[in-house]
């Protein structure tokens, strides 16, 4: 993976020399060295921008620091072997019952591919069954790109959005699912809105596991002072930058000079997971470890990537994982199939759904890997 060229490499011990390991500051006179070998850890520095541009490859030297030194490690880099070990097994008797039913619920007339994107990403991560609810003003455009859903075209008024009156029919359904994503494509109209209220915040509130994504997300900031008091508990929320300064009231420059500080902190206030996602994604839950991806991948820079993550975790919940641990290995997926795309078709180009394709053998690859 190191550069072939006629210069000498670049290396540094632990950190580039002129970056601070705990805070990602580097000073401008800092090289950029293209081998990092990290001293029985990997450095948080090693994953915060800018100090990030100067790592190159990294990689961990054990040196001999004994286990029970590092017992109450509270940070933890996710890893090929740590998620093959959280992966769902499979059977050979299993069938379509066993390993779960996951509905996804959004889209709207103008954004009718980010609900499809959602579904086609969980349909790849390995659930039985997927159904996508969308607005019967788009149940077309769905229905002809997911043959392998079922589809639940919701009553939308004529409006081509999730409408209120589209919630008797989710209520009615809701027994049949495992998981649910909710919010990729939905937009902010008012019917969509009141539908997302009557969703989530009143005492019909569904209890399978959640995934709450986008607009649904810039909906409970903009709705209700006590949102995380009133969601249901098993819920995983997806928020990018924006979207946490939308929830948190913080701007979008302090959230990603802290990233893994105010997804810890806001993990604990509001007692539900958060994916604080962007280049080197943090997965904070109310107690336990907080993870990093290892992945900043430009690939990531487009449109639908983050319908995609949503349908993801949606999947790996609705096959029973724990809300935290479906979502650091969702993250893991997601960020090692752009990495595989990556390198074969360079730093721009792939689309979202370039990602979902790549997602099966993605997984295969971890899972056949020697153990790392």
């Amino acid at each position: 993976d190191l550069p072939r060229n006629r210069r000498p490499l670049y290396v540094a011990v632990d950190v580039p020399t002129g970056v601070d390991a705990a805070t990602g500051r580097a000073d401008p006179l800092t090289p950029r060295t293209d081998l990092t070998l990290a001293l029985g850890f990997p450095k948080v520095g090693h994953f915060i921008f800018p100090a990030a541009d100067y790592v190159g490859v990294l990689n961990t030297l054990d040196i001999g620091i004994p286990p029970e030194l590092s017992k109450d490690i509270s940070l933890e880099l996710i890893t090929p072997s740590w998620v093959r070990q959280q992966l769902p097994q499979r059977g050979l008797n299993g069938h379509k019952g066993t390993y779960g039913h996951a509905l996804i619920v959004g889209g709207s007339v103008n954004y009718p591919g980010a609900a499809c994107l959602a579904a086609g990403a969980a349909l790849r991560s390995g659930p039985g069954l997927v159904t996508i609810a969308v607005p019967q003003g788009i149940y077309g455009i769905a229905a002809s790109k997911l043959t392998e859903a079922i589809q639940l075209p919701l009553p939308d008024n004529g409006s081509g959005c999730l409408d209120p009156q589209a919630l008797p029919a989710i209520r009615q359904a809701s027994s049949r699912y495992s998981s649910m994503a909710v919010g990729c494509g939905m937009g902010r109209s008012e019917s969509a809105k009141q539908f997302l209220r009557g969703l989530l915040l009143s005492e019909h509130a569904p209890p399978q596991p959640l995934v709450i994504d986008a607009d649904a997300l810039n909906i409970l900031a903009e709705s209700c002072p006590d949102w995380w008091q009133r969601i249901p508990a098993t819920a995983v929320l997806t928020p990018h930058p924006g979207e946490m300064a939308r929830l948190t009231g913080l701007l979008t420059t302090q959230i990603q000079a802290r990233r893994v500080e105010t997804a810890r902190e806001y993990a604990s206030k509001w007692g539900h997971v958060v994916v604080l996602k962007g280049a080197f994604t943090v997965i904070a839950q109310p107690e336990g470890p907080c993870r990093i991806a290892p992945f900043a991948n430009p690939l990531l820079s487009v449109g639908g990537t983050g319908d995609v993550l949503s349908g993801i975790i949606g999947g790996l919940l609705a096959q029973g994982m724990k809300p935290a641990d479906a979502a650091a290995c969702g993250v893991y997926l997601h960020g090692a199939a752009a990495d595989s795309l990556r390198a074969t078709h360079g730093d721009r180009g792939a689309t979202a759904g370039d990602i979902i394709n790549a997602l099966p053998g993605t997984t295969r690859a971890i899972l056949q890997a020697d153990a790392v």
